[in-house]
């Protein structure tokens, strides 16, 4: 095999990795992003109820139940608010985003420099710094990046091979581009 089609292999395996990790970052972002509504909506409404069950008391209603029921309320939405004093998702979701886009930026690199070798543009040193420069990159990011979860990794899973996320077929790039730019491939 030749040099230039062990690196270029090299690259495309890095492309790879890149891609799944963009993918598991917005994943986790996305969860994040839905535990947080989740408990948000479960704060307001354990404290509409506790308030309700307060001013329920405070206006006669007398019965030992319904105090213990209001306490217990009242118990609940303080764990619930102590619970999200301790996790912050919305920071959560978007420091995942903000990683996400990196490892996106550096997808479209890789892709970008996978192009220049097909199209012969570049040659062996200009390649092979490119290269070295994007793994640069690539283990920067990976330092930083936050940790995710199983449950990203299979939501990510399922995105790229069942939902093909992130590819777009060539009727949808003709539509974005005028009639004279479009390819006919057969």
């Amino acid at each position: 095999m030749e040099k230039r089609n062990v690196i270029e292999s090299e690259i495309e395996q890095l492309l790879g990795k890149t891609a799944w990790t963009h993918k598991i970052q917005e994943k986790q972002a996305d969860i994040y992003r839905k535990r947080g509504d989740y408990t948000e909506i479960l704060k307001i409404g354990l404290s509409a109820i506790t308030s309700s069950g307060i001013l329920a008391v405070a206006f006669g209603v007398d019965s030992f139940g319904f105090k213990v029921v209001t306490a217990i309320i009242a118990l609940l939405s303080t764990g619930v608010n102590l619970y999200l004093k301790k996790y912050d998702f919305t920071s959560m979701e978007k420091e995942h985003k903000a990683c996400a886009v990196e490892w996106l930026g550096l997808r479209e690199d890789y892709i970008a420099l996978i192009a220049d070798i097909r199209a012969d543009i570049v040659d062996d040193e200009d390649i092979i710094t490119r290269r070295d420069e994007l793994l640069n990159t690539y283990k920067e990011i990976s330092r930083k990046s936050p940790n995710t979860t199983s449950k990203a990794y299979i939501e990510a899973s399922k995105a790229l091979k069942i939902n093909l996320d992130d590819l777009i077929s060539e009727d949808e790039i003709n539509k974005f581009l005028p009639i004279e730019l479009r390819r006919e491939r057969e």
